[in-house]
């Protein structure tokens, strides 16, 4: 399943890439333009009530929620988005692309000094160049998600 965001819901596409989602995202652009653009397979997610009500924005989706998690939720449950907690991140958040392992040697004087020194496995989006790793950044990421779709870590089972 495809989706495009419109401006009104940029955070969304970020995380539902983060989820393994894939959602594209034009920034600030006309209603007409986005329409254009849009592939032809993906659906539109909007607040904007006229933008969702126009013909030729069809396929599209009307987000009814305000805040970004319960948006994530209302857009999971209504199409279905079960999360492959195993790849999560697997997708670029900036833009979408599969991230690519990257060797360290590869990452050295791309990222901090210290997070070269102490981290052992790196990824790379092949598109616009951007590292990644996991630290605490991504565990607190997760546990919002965890927390949002209601899974239970190990150990909170009882």
């Amino acid at each position: 399943m495809k989706f495009v965001c419109d401006t009104m819901l940029a955070r969304v596409a970020r995380w539902l890439r983060i989820i393994g989602v894939e959602a594209e995202y034009y920034g600030v652009i006309d209603d007409d333009l986005l329409i254009e653009k849009r592939p032809k397979d993906a659906i539109l997610l909007t607040r904007d009530r006229e933008l969702a009500d126009r013909a030729e924005a069809q396929p599209c989706y009307f987000v009814r929620s305000t805040k970004i998690w319960d948006q994530l939720k209302e857009i999971a449950g209504r199409f279905g988005i079960n999360i492959d907690w195993e790849n999560i991140l697997s997708l670029c958040p900036n833009c979408g692309t599969d991230l690519e392992p990257a060797e360290k040697s590869q990452v050295r004087g791309l990222v901090p000094p210290f997070v070269y020194a102490t981290i052992e496995q790196f990824y790379r989006c092949p598109s616009c160049g951007k590292i990644f790793w996991e630290a605490t950044h991504t565990r607190g990421m997760k546990r919002i998600l965890e927390r949002t779709f209601g899974r239970k870590r190990r150990g909170d089972e009882g």
